[in-house]
């Protein structure tokens, strides 16, 4: 079935020294670009979040206040997070069934300050908190629900001068 070669192999006694070495430079090479491309992609998705959080806090006041109901704007206005229940519970009927507060996953002092955070990031940082500016400069407003892991709700976020103030 399997007849021997009249010509003998080159190279019988498998990868040389030399290849074994190219080959594991050009392995180590890709490793360092897919870790430096996932490590980007990780930090843009931790911006990208905190700004989605913003936006989000932004719609929902927005429904609120559209509902009219002076008991909603009250319970959307005291809100602390997801661990308060009883204001939650009040906003499901307006908000749906899943609302729950999101986390800022970037604060917002590292999101405006920092040069990674494309442009256009930026800018919707500054709509949502309701900053007109051409630059898009995004500015930090009183409370710690803009520092990374708190809850942009105007209980954390400044009170009567937060931007998400529900009022009619």
């Amino acid at each position: 079935m399997f007849k021997a070669l009249k010509a003998p192999k080159r190279n019988r006694r498998g990868v040389t020294i030399i290849e074994l070495t190219i080959a594991m430079i050009v392995l180590i090479f890709l490793a360092l670009a897919a870790f430096f491309t996932l490590s980007n992609l990780s930090s843009d998705a931790k911006a990208e979040a905190s700004v989605s959080a913003l936006e989000k806090m932004t719609q929902w006041r927005d429904s609120v206040i559209a509902k009219g109901d002076t008991a909603a704007i009250a319970a959307f206005n005291a809100l602390t997070g997801p661990a308060d229940t009883d204001n939650i519970a009040l906003l499901q009927p307006i908000l749906g069934s899943n609302f729950r507060p999101q986390a800022m996953q970037l604060s917002l002092d590292a999101l405006c300050n920092s040069t990674k955070v494309t442009q256009n990031i930026k800018n919707r940082v500054a709509s949502a908190l309701g900053q007109t500016s051409a630059a898009g400069v995004c500015t930090a407003i009183a409370g710690d629900g803009f520092s990374e892991g708190g809850y942009p709700v105007v209980a954390n976020t400044g009170a009567n001068t937060s931007p998400f103030l529900a009022a009619l």
